[in-house]
């Protein structure tokens, strides 16, 4: 079995293995053009491709496996043990589709604000063009997973959007990852798509949460040193555009704010992206 992903084609083959057991199964599944429209043979090596994905999956007659690439070809030799039928799922990941396709002076179309449960607070004084992908005690893991949900999300959008994230106060001691991982969203979703990151902002020591201001004032400076000269990256300092007692009053058990509290973090990202 073989077969070629010419760009963003999601193909599915389903075989008979009933036949093949203890034989072997080949496949060789090869990525021919990218999202440009250029061979991949036009690049001197692999290295050269723009950070191009290929999963595959096999599923039946005692198989269940799943492979990564971004070389350009998978080849792969599995031994049938059992009878059934085997499913081979190939397809590109859909990170890189638009890149360069989309011209820089596109109109932004709405934003995506990622975060955690004070994201899903923020959700209602959000702009009828955007949108939130977030989850109460969201953290670093859930991060990656809404990651993957706004690639989704965007795959078959022709205009630019703003990418909010507003990750941390779960997991305060996750910036090295954090910043890893935001920064290789910012390159997978390329230089038209414009990524703002927030401050964690103050809760109240007070109150006993696992957050304190001195970890939170911690994080928020490895983060912001961290994005500073990703081009398509700004960090969002609200955390400082307020004082320390009117962010206590915008706080309603110590972690959470107030709906007043969420129209207020929501106004400074807003003047963020100006």
């Amino acid at each position: 079995y073989s077969t070629t992903i010419n760009n963003w084609i999601y193909l599915k083959v389903t075989t008979s293995g009933s036949n093949y057991v203890n034989s072997t199964l080949k496949i060789m599944t090869t990525l021919n053009y990218i999202y440009n429209g250029n061979k991949t043979s036009a690049y001197n090596t692999s290295s050269k491709l723009p950070r191009l994905t290929i999963n595959e999956a096999i599923v039946g007659g005692g198989i269940r496996n799943t492979y990564t690439t971004t070389t350009g070809t998978i080849t792969i030799s599995k031994k049938i043990t059992s009878t059934g039928n085997i499913t081979i799922t190939t397809r590109r990941n859909t990170t890189t589709n638009r890149t360069t396709t989309k011209a820089s002076n596109k109109q932004v179309a709405g934003s995506y604000y990622l975060g955690d449960s004070r994201t899903v607070g923020m959700s209602s004084t959000l702009d009828s063009n955007e949108k939130s992908i977030a989850k109460v005690g969201g953290n670093y893991t859930d991060f990656i997973t809404h990651s993957s949900s706004l690639k989704n999300e965007l795959y078959n959008k022709t205009d630019n959007y703003n990418i909010v994230l507003n990750y941390g106060v779960n997991d305060l001691y996750n910036s090295s990852k954090y910043c890893t991982g935001y920064k290789d969203l910012a390159s997978s979703l390329g230089s038209n798509y414009k990524i703002y990151v927030v401050s964690v902002n103050p809760v109240d020591d007070s109150k006993g949460w696992n957050a304190t201001n001195k970890d939170i004032n911690s994080f928020n400076s490895s983060i912001k040193s961290c994005i500073s000269g990703v081009s398509n990256m700004k960090y969002c300092d609200v955390s400082s555009k307020a004082t320390t007692s009117a962010w206590k009053n915008y706080l309603s058990d110590g972690l959470h704010y107030t709906n007043d509290g969420y129209k207020f973090i929501h106004s400074k990202i807003k003047e963020c992206m100006k």
